[in-house]
């Protein structure tokens, strides 16, 4: 027999064993049977001394509900203030937890509630393993690991894993690495149906010792889709490669469209659970649209993910072109095409004006000659910050025309030669 007790102050594992919201609503915890718990523990209005280890090893089969062959037992919480109740209803509450690790003839499933806080309970050191639900994050792993050390402070050498909101290959990869085979005992794949559609408001606040509290709501817009089209929770949104593996899931049959350049389209595992992965290709320096499409039975839904791209120093700079008088003026007879091209440029003089900060704009006369003027715009998205009447050697790729004048992004900044 499996005797499954939610300990969880958030009481929901009724509805994960098939019990309807009314079915669960209507279950009164143990925690709730005030007249229980006073006839168990022999406390009175004008008795203050009651039982501290009242008999209970009958309950769990009384008070439990029979789910699907599964005995349920919503034990619940004391809601009372302070830290160190005592009351008739915590003992208890707390007497049934100790007997169910004594049912020998049961297997017995505590459902706790998330963090740590439960490992330092004695109840905790009586069970025979651990099994921590996790998601393919580091902050996750992290806390997998945590409770793995702690659980050997009290004894317990198993501690298991269920990896929930696993999207892809990418993410099971993830975990493989990170997690010994013997600890994961499997996956459960995320369902993109369940994410919230429309405007989705998230209240952020700081709070500061020395200033007022300071408080901004942000709306996050999710689109409507006919059928889900999710990409991998670990895809990033920069890269220093002009190819980046992009993997996703959608509904299983469906077909992909990729509308921007890419490589390398894997759809061998589509029909079966809905994954794909492929290449994206970037053809500019900077920000990068890929736009991805899942059809099936008329029904489709549309991606977009932007990755900023930009080469690395040792990829980038050798295609750089002087700023010199020719490539100055070529500049801006053919704005268009060298834009279009991300055309590199070596910008080499003094920062004569700072026009923003934010990024920061700046002038740099790049003809060093004695009297001499050529002015071009550099927005800075180098890990350097320019300083007025400064020389530098700036690598920088073209954007367009300001005021009659090349307008560059700055990429890397070095000392001048």
């Amino acid at each position: 027999p499996v005797l499954a007790a939610d300990v969880d102050p958030d009481a929901n594992l009724g509805l994960a064993l098939g019990l309807s919201e009314e079915e669960v609503n209507a279950i009164v915890p143990v925690s709730k049977m005030k007249e229980l718990a006073r006839e168990r523990t022999a406390a009175n209005q004008s008795n203050t001394f009651y039982k501290l280890n009242p008999e209970v090893s009958d309950l769990p089969d009384k008070l439990a509900k029979e789910v699907n062959g599964v005995k349920l037992l919503v034990m619940g919480t004391v809601d009372t203030g302070g830290s160190g109740c005592v009351c008739p209803e915590h003992v208890m509450l707390k007497a049934i937890l100790s007997s169910l690790v004594f049912r020998r003839e049961d297997v017995v499933i505590m459902d706790m509630e998330a963090g740590l806080e439960h490992l330092g309970r004695g109840t905790a050191s009586m069970m025979d393993q651990f099994i921590v639900v996790i998601e393919p994050g580091a902050r996750s792993i992290q806390t997998y690991t945590r409770i793995k050390q702690l659980a050997r402070d009290i004894g317990i050498t198993k501690v298991r894993v269920v990896a929930n909101k696993v999207r892809n290959e990418s993410d099971r990869e993830f975990l493989r690495s990170r997690i010994p085979q013997e600890d994961l005992l499997g996956y459960i794949s995320y369902n993109a149906t369940v994410q919230a559609i429309g405007e989705n408001k998230f209240e952020i606040v700081v709070n500061c010792q020395y200033y007022r509290e300071n408080r901004i709501t942000l709306t996050l817009y999710r689109a409507p889709q006919d059928i889900p089209l999710e990409l991998s929770s670990t895809l990033g949104s920069t890269s220093a490669q002009s190819l980046m593996t992009i993997r996703g899931t959608t509904i299983p049959g469906a077909t992909i469209t990729i509308s921007t350049p890419y490589q390398n389209l894997d759809t061998s595992s589509l029909n079966a659970t809905g994954d794909f992965s492929f290449q994206a290709q970037f053809n500019k320096i900077g920000t990068n649209t890929i736009i991805i499409t899942a059809e099936k039975d008329g029904h489709s839904a549309t991606l977009t993910k932007d990755v900023y791209y930009v080469p690395y120093s040792s990829t980038y700079t050798p295609k750089a072109w002087p700023m010199d008088a020719t490539n100055y003026i070529e500049y801006l007879n053919n704005t268009a095409m060298r834009v279009a091209r991300t055309q590199i440029y070596l910008c080499q003089g003094t920062i004569v004006e700072i026009l923003s900060n934010k990024p920061q704009l700046a002038l740099m006369d790049t003809d060093e000659s004695e009297g001499g003027e050529r002015l071009v715009l550099l927005e800075n998205m180098s890990s350097d910050t320019w300083v007025v009447g400064e020389r530098y050697r700036v690598y920088a790729d073209a954007y367009g025309v300001y005021d009659g004048k090349p307008r560059l992004v700055g990429r890397y900044t070095y000392d001048p030669r």
